[in-house]
C-alpha cells in the first residue's frame, strides 16, 4: 500500500513539473518556448496572476466574438513582454508564448477556463531594416496597430493613406505604433540614424490582414526654413494640404494663406504646428531671425508631385508697432473690408475714428482684444492713449503694400 501510495505522488510531482497540472489540479505550468490558447468559458472578464513575483516574460494575444453565433475571432488586445497577469475577455481567447530565456510561469488553475499547448505563437515579429522603407497594407476595413519593440534610439518615419493616393497624416521619428487604416496603406521609413525595428502583431491574424513589402524612396519628404529667410509655397493640387513642423518653444514662423485667386485667407504670426495650403492657392512663410530652424515634412510622394517651393524676398507679414500717445491714420485703397491683426490684451487700449467712403462716421473708445477695421475706400484714425501701452500689428504684407497708406511714416518691425 506504501508503495502504491509513492507511486501516485511521483505521478503528480512529475505532470506538474513538466507543465501540466498539479496533485490537486489548483494549478497549472506554462514551459518556457511553449504556446497555449487559454479560453474563458464564463461571461466575464478575468485577469490570471503569475504565482511568482519574478519578472518572467511572456507574449500575448486576446480574441473576442461580438456575438456567439460570430464565426470570426476579433483582436481586442496583444503585447509582448507581459510579465504581470494574462487577460481574458468575456467568452474569448487568449493565445501565450513564454519566452525561451523565461522561466516556468505558474498559474491557477481554474473551473472557468480551459488551457492547452498548442503549436503556434501569439505574436508575429518582423524586422524594418535600417535606412529602408515599407509599405504595410491593410486588408480590412478596421485600424490597426502594429506594435514595436521599444528603444530610446529607435524611431521611424510614416506617411498613412486611405487608397493609394489620399494621404491623411504623417508622422516623423515615431516610436510606436504603425498605425495603418481600414482600407488603407502607410509608408514607413526607418532613417539610418536608427537602428534596426522589431515590430509584431497577433501571429493567427497578421497574414489575414497585413501585407507587408520593401518599396523605394522614404515615407516623408523633409525640408528645412532657415531664420531670417520668407519662402512661397505653391500647391498644384485641388486639395488642402496641412505640412506638419517640427515643434518647440523656440521654433515658430509667419504665415499667410492665400486662395487659388491671389485673394487673402489668413494671416498667422509667430505659428509653431502646421504649414497650411489652400487648393490651388499659396503660402508664403517667414522664419524670424529670433527663432531656431524651422523643420517640415509631409508625405514624400505627395510633395514631389503637388507643391513647388522657392524663397523669395517679401516677408509673410507686414508688422509694426503703434506707440503709446501717438496718432496714426490708414487708408484703405481696396474695395475690400480690411482687419489689422494686433497683439490683444488688457493693458492695449486704442481709440479708433472709422470713416466710410459714403461720408459715415463711426467713433469707439478705448477698444481692447478687436482688430483695427479700414472699411472698403475708406480711413481709420487710430489714437493710442498714454494708458495703453505699444500695440503692435500685422497684416498680410503683399497685401498691406498694395491697399492700405499709412500717412504716418510708420515703418514695417525689423
Amino acid at each position: 500500500m506504501k508503495k502504491l501510495i509513492s507511486f501516485v505522488m511521483i505521478i503528480a510531482i512529475t505532470l506538474s513539473f513538466t507543465g501540466l497540472v498539479n496533485a490537486q489540479t489548483y494549478y497549472y505550468t506554462l514551459m518556457p518556448g511553449k504556446n497555449y490558447e487559454i479560453i474563458n468559458k464564463s461571461r466575464k472578464e478575468i485577469r490570471i496572476y503569475k504565482e511568482s513575483k519574478e519578472i518572467d516574460h511572456f507574449d500575448e494575444a486576446a480574441y473576442y466574438k461580438e456575438n456567439s453565433y460570430d464565426s470570426f475571432w476579433k483582436v481586442e488586445y496583444y503585447r509582448n513582454k507581459g510579465y504581470t497577469h494574462i487577460q481574458l475577455y468575456p467568452e474569448g481567447r487568449t493565445v501565450v508564448t513564454v519566452w525561451e530565456n523565461s522561466k516556468p510561469i505558474v498559474i491557477k488553475n481554474d473551473i472557468n477556463y480551459e488551457i492547452r499547448e498548442i503549436e503556434y505563437p501569439a505574436l508575429h515579429y518582423g524586422i524594418l531594416k535600417s535606412g529602408k522603407t515599407y509599405e504595410f497594407k491593410n486588408l480590412t476595413y478596421s485600424k490597426i496597430d502594429i506594435g514595436t519593440s521599444p528603444g530610446a534610439d529607435k524611431f521611424f518615419d510614416e506617411a498613412g493613406y486611405i487608397k493609394s493616393d489620399i494621404k491623411t497624416y504623417q508622422r516623423k521619428s515615431a516610436y510606436t505604433p504603425i498605425s495603418i487604416l481600414g482600407g488603407g496603406s502607410t509608408l514607413v521609413t526607418v532613417p539610418s540614424s536608427s537602428p534596426d525595428i522589431e515590430y509584431y502583431y497577433c501571429y493567427d491574424e497578421f497574414d489575414k490582414r497585413i501585407e507587408v513589402r520593401e518599396v523605394e524612396g522614404p515615407s516623408l519628404y523633409v525640408g528645412v526654413l532657415e531664420p531670417g529667410k520668407s519662402y512661397e509655397f505653391t500647391n498644384k493640387s485641388g486639395k488642402n494640404i496641412e505640412m506638419k513642423a517640427k515643434y518647440s518653444k523656440q521654433r515658430y514662423f509667419d504665415q499667410t494663406l492665400y486662395y487659388n485667386d491671389g485673394n487673402l485667407s489668413v494671416s498667422r504670426k509667430k505659428d509653431k504646428s502646421s504649414i497650411l495650403l489652400m487648393p490651388k492657392g499659396r503660402t508664403v512663410v517667414t522664419v524670424p531671425s529670433t527663432s531656431l530652424d524651422i523643420e517640415y515634412y509631409y508625405g514624400y510622394n505627395e510633395f514631389i508631385q503637388n507643391i513647388e517651393i522657392k524663397e523669395v524676398k517679401d516677408p509673410a507679414l507686414y508688422v509694426s508697432v503703434l506707440k503709446s500717445g501717438k496718432t496714426y491714420e490708414f487708408i484703405n485703397k481696396s474695395e475690400l473690408d480690411i482687419y489689422l491683426e494686433n497683439d490683444f490684451g488688457p493693458d492695449k487700449l486704442y481709440d479708433a475714428d472709422i470713416y466710410y467712403e459714403d461720408g459715415k462716421v463711426v467713433s469707439n473708445k478705448e477698444i481692447a482684444y478687436t482688430r483695427i477695421y479700414i472699411p472698403p475706400k475708406g480711413r481709420t484714425v487710430v489714437t493710442v492713449p498714454q494708458s495703453s501701452t505699444d500695440i503692435e500689428f500685422f497684416y498680410a504684407y503683399d497685401e498691406y503694400m498694395r491697399y492700405v497708406i499709412d500717412n504716418t511714416g510708420m515703418q514695417p518691425k525689423k
